[in-house]
């Protein structure tokens, strides 16, 4: 059993992907000085009439501004979602020695919760945040890993999504590595580095070429991004088994997948 990735080196990952992202920009008020916010306050006010009520300019704003947000999030979704069936079409074609699997369909309570807890979920965000996971054996002595996706406001980053891969142990689970901003599906090539099956994880969006990263275990216990390959196209020599192949908008769309958020009795 290998020690698990604590908390807080998980905190720092996304803590720098949101810095390199741009994500963790300052508004532009606190970064002003005292002239900038009293100009700013002025122009606020402008939006106002008499009795501090907002103008009718000012909602009509407000709404375009939300549209726009609306259109732009649905322009992002649907570019996210020709990429991914682009990879799933290239995978079938290049490819035809992988076999294709979907997430499990049993909920799962005690993962759902020691995911919950692992990635620290606020209450308000588990309703909207679903899991997906399957079951591998990815260095084949018989005891089968998990590999767990968490999609959700709280845990999706620009490039991707978070998937650890936990063993289970006397009723007791524990992230024996884990995989930041990643796309999915997820081919576990029938090829072997260090006594363990290399993976495959399509890579697109957050500032990144369009291919396929493939993780090597390392001889340390782990799949090192340093030992991490990325090719544009896959070889069609590769063979393997392909999981987690959901297609995660079309199951928001139609609710179909498990959610974090407690059942209520």
């Amino acid at each position: 059993m290998r020690k698990g990735i604590h908390k807080a080196e998980f905190i720092l990952v996304v803590m720098a992907a949101a810095a390199f992202c741009g994500c963790g920009k300052s508004d532009t008020k606190t970064l002003a000085g005292a002239d900038n916010i009293e100009a700013t306050e002025v122009a606020v006010n402008s939006e106002t009439d008499s009795t501090g009520t907002p103008s009718a300019s000012s909602e009509q704003n407000a709404s375009a501004d939300s549209t726009t947000q609306k259109d732009k999030n649905t322009e992002s979704e649907t570019f996210e979602d020709s990429i991914k069936e682009q990879i799933e079409m290239e995978i079938k074609k290049n490819t035809p020695e992988i076999t294709i699997d979907y997430a499990e369909k049993t909920e799962y309570p005690e993962l759902a919760e020691f995911l919950i807890s692992y990635f620290e979920i606020p209450e308000e965000y588990l309703a909207e945040s679903r899991y997906y996971y399957n079951y591998v054996d990815l260095n084949e002595d018989g005891t089968e890993e998990i590999l767990a996706l968490v999609v959700g406001e709280y845990t999706t980053a620009s490039g991707g999504d978070t998937i650890l891969l936990i063993e289970k142990e006397a009723e007791r689970f524990s992230v024996a590595d884990a995989f930041y901003m990643v796309r999915t599906p997820v081919v576990i090539s029938d090829n072997m580095t260090n006594g363990w099956h290399d993976l495959i994880f399509p890579v697109y969006g957050g500032g990144n070429d369009i291919g396929y990263s493939i993780c090597h275990y390392s001889e340390t216990g782990t799949y090192m991004s340093e030992n991490n390959e990325f090719v544009e196209e896959l070889d069609e020599t590769i063979s393997g088994h392909q999981i987690l192949s959901n297609n995660l908008i079309d199951d928001m769309d139609k609710g179909a997948y498990l959610s974090l958020a407690p059942e209520v009795e």
